[in-house]
């Protein structure tokens, strides 16, 4: 049987910049590993920064 997985694009998550992803931001959830972003050389910090306050919110609510 043939199998068909959906393909996540590796684009740039900042903004409307649709660079080709070349780094790809990470996370560990329930035992295995999770992509959250891609992002271009010019926008590695904003995507972190990015991130990091999605993850930092959501972080918050739970706690609540």
């Amino acid at each position: 049987m043939i199998q068909v997985n959906k393909v996540m694009p590796n684009v740039c998550k900042e903004g409307s910049c649709l660079s080709v992803g070349v780094y790809e931001f990470t996370d560990y959830k329930d035992g295995e590993t999770v992509t959250l972003a891609y992002s271009c050389n010019k926008h590695v910090k904003s995507v972190n920064k990015l991130l990091k306050n999605i993850y930092k919110e959501n972080k918050n609510e739970k706690k609540e």
